[in-house]
């Protein structure tokens, strides 16, 4: 009875010991950090996720975005979007837009253009940057989702645009989508890409042209709540094309907030970049008990920047260059399957251990049940 009860608080122990070592998660077990630039005092804070950041995470959904002190020490927080709350004025479904993106051509046809992403998403609209007067185009956008069969890194696989030589060509890494979408991991096809219908997205003209006061252009298209990792656009022949070289578009997101409680002492960081990390983000009416509304109206919700696309260039912790950004830590795996490999072995020499007391207990009482007999069989 001993030895059971031994063995059970042993198990016990070891499985909050393993609990605890997938659960410390550092600054440094994230490839991208960037600091939080807080304004005055607050009981919360708020900030926008610039895309420069957002397009760093691992996950669509951001579920890899933790918030730490100067201590290293994880923070409370909350993601929400437009989407995910009550929309009182216009302004507050805020889009935030790309840089522009340069489209292929497609082999073998004329005025066709094709973008290959390394993800899926639902943009919300697309611009069209035109640069030359006296353009007028009829445009045709489609969209489909197509998805490997079984997920690779990104930059590897052929049809997808590797996520380096886009950020080369765009200064960004497109990795986003938006929370709500339900489209958060690869899908499995079993088919070939080219089986793949394409969707009619958006139809239009595309103008810049001369008018009373200059240049009138139309040059943006409403986009469906459609999945798509590829968007391709057909320019009707019949017009005058979009100019010289392949067309360049932009493409509009929905606006991410981030709210943090802030404990201990600034500067704060934002991570993303940790492939294992699971979502820790709180429900915003968790995290502000009485209401955001409240918060705000009390002076209680400070205001936050978070460096983002126009800090790259001099916030080593945002670039991705392995020699600015040191490797994330591993040391968390390595506990976890250190007591891993340690609770087996002692488990096993528990049980050995059980097994023998068990058989010297037979043993004892074989002898002894005999003796018991032979009396009984005297009397």
């Amino acid at each position: 009875m001993k030895m059971t009860t031994r063995v059970a608080i042993a198990g016990i122990f070891l499985f909050g010991m393993a609990i605890y070592a997938s659960a410390a998660e550092s600054l440094q077990d994230f490839t991208c950090r960037t600091k939080i630039e807080t304004d005055g005092k607050g009981s919360w804070f708020q900030a926008d996720i610039p895309i420069a950041v957002r397009w760093q995470a691992k996950y669509f959904d951001l579920r890899d975005l933790r918030v730490f002190n100067a201590d290293g020490q994880p923070l409370p927080f909350a993601l929400t979007t437009s989407a995910a709350r009550e929309v009182t004025h216009a302004e507050d479904a805020r889009l935030v837009w790309s840089s522009p993106l340069a489209g292929d051509a497609v082999p073998e046809t004329e005025r066709e253009y094709i973008w290959h992403f390394p993800f899926s998403f639902m943009p919300q609209r697309v611009r069209v940057v035109m640069t030359e007067d006296n353009v007028l185009a009829p445009v045709v956008f489609y969209g489909r989702d197509v998805q490997p069969a079984a997920p690779k890194s990104a930059g590897s696989g052929e049809g997808f645009v590797e996520a380096d030589s886009l950020a080369r060509s765009s200064g960004l890494r497109l990795r986003d989508v938006f929370r709500n979408s339900g489209h958060m991991r690869h899908k499995r096809i079993d088919h070939s890409p080219s089986e793949i219908p394409w969707q009619t997205l958006a139809s239009g003209v595309l103008s810049r042209l001369p008018a009373s006061q200059g240049m009138q252009m139309e040059n943006e298209l409403d986009l469906p709540a459609i999945p798509i990792n590829q968007l391709r656009l057909r320019i009707d022949r019949r017009g005058s094309g979009l100019g010289h070289g392949a067309p360049r578009i932009e493409l509009a997101l929905q606006n991410v907030e981030l709210t943090f409680l802030p404990r201990g002492n600034a500067p704060y960081w934002l991570a993303v970049g940790n492939a294992d990390a699971q979502a820790a983000d709180l429900p915003l009416t968790t995290l502000i008990p009485g209401g955001i509304a409240q918060a705000r109206q009390a002076g209680q919700l400070g205001q936050a920047r978070i460096l983002g696309s126009d800090a790259i260039s001099n916030a080593p912790p945002l670039v991705s260059d392995a020699s600015a950004n040191p490797p994330p830590r591993q040391s968390g795996k390595i506990i976890l399957w250190a007591v891993l490999g340690i609770g087996v072995l002692l488990l096993a020499a528990m049980a050995f251990s059980l097994l023998r007391s068990m058989k010297k207990e037979s043993k004892t009482a074989g002898p002894e049940s005999e003796r018991n007999e032979s009396h009984r069989q005297q009397v």
